[in-house]
């Protein structure tokens, strides 16, 4: 499934209101979001410090937080106008974690495991290529360098097919090369899906992003378009 970028739709992809997640008996909020709308085909990245409840925000959109909250996620988001479950979720979105794991078997398999498990049609060739990674195909994935690993794992996740991709820190850890490449990569499969990702990055964030959303202490504090999203929309 791909999304035209400059489709028109009635209602947001993601309408947040009166969302607010605590850890634990924490004494505050690691997030709290009285109103928040993210538009199908934008790419948004989620800038602030450890702690400011980027990943929570992630963590949140694909259910990857304790079960007892599915009821408290339904009430307070919405998926294009309907109440967020979590088998939308499994079917539209998939996570991409700050530390990814490698299957065992080549970069190959690794990349062809996730494509076989949605019955897709998709080039697992094309896509390591994008990652610059066609050279290492018949390789072992887990003997790979980390920025080689980090790149793989991205791989397998955009090869799974889904529209909505959330991903945390895909650069973290990657050396300025492999870094380098992620960011090629993902401007250009951000031209078919909805991309959501958290950063310490500045330059990714400033150079990826359709719009960024900065967070303190689990609150938005600032949502901008970066100057080359406003430039393109003008």
């Amino acid at each position: 499934m791909t999304q035209d970028k400059n489709a028109q739709t009635n209602e947001p992809l993601f309408l947040i209101q009166n969302l607010e997640y605590r850890y634990h008996q924490a004494s505050r909020p690691a997030l709290s979001i009285a109103s928040l709308s993210l538009i199908e085909g934008e790419c948004v990245a989620l800038v602030g410090s450890n702690g400011s409840g980027k990943t929570t925000l992630l963590k949140l959109l694909n259910f990857l937080l304790p079960a007892q909250n599915s009821d408290m996620v339904r009430r307070t988001i919405k998926f294009r106008g309907l109440p967020y479950e979590k088998k939308t979720a499994r079917k539209e979105t998939v996570y991409l974690h700050q530390h990814p794991y490698v299957f065992r078997g080549s970069v190959s398999h690794n990349v062809k495991s996730a494509i076989l498990s949605r019955q897709s049609n998709t080039d697992p060739l094309e896509i390591l290529k994008i990652l610059h990674l066609a050279n290492k195909i018949g390789q072992e994935a887990a003997l790979l360098s980390g920025g080689e690993m980090q790149r793989v794992a991205l791989a397998r996740t955009v090869a799974n097919g889904k529209p909505i991709l959330f991903l945390d820190e895909p650069t973290s850890g990657a050396d300025s090369t492999s870094a380098e490449h992620i960011i090629e990569a993902l401007m250009s499969i951000k031209t078919s899906k909805t991309i959501i990702f958290s950063t310490h990055s500045v330059r990714a964030a400033e150079k990826l992003a359709d719009r960024i959303l900065h967070l303190d202490k689990g609150q938005i504090i600032s949502d901008r378009r970066p100057e080359h999203a406003e430039k393109s929309s003008s």
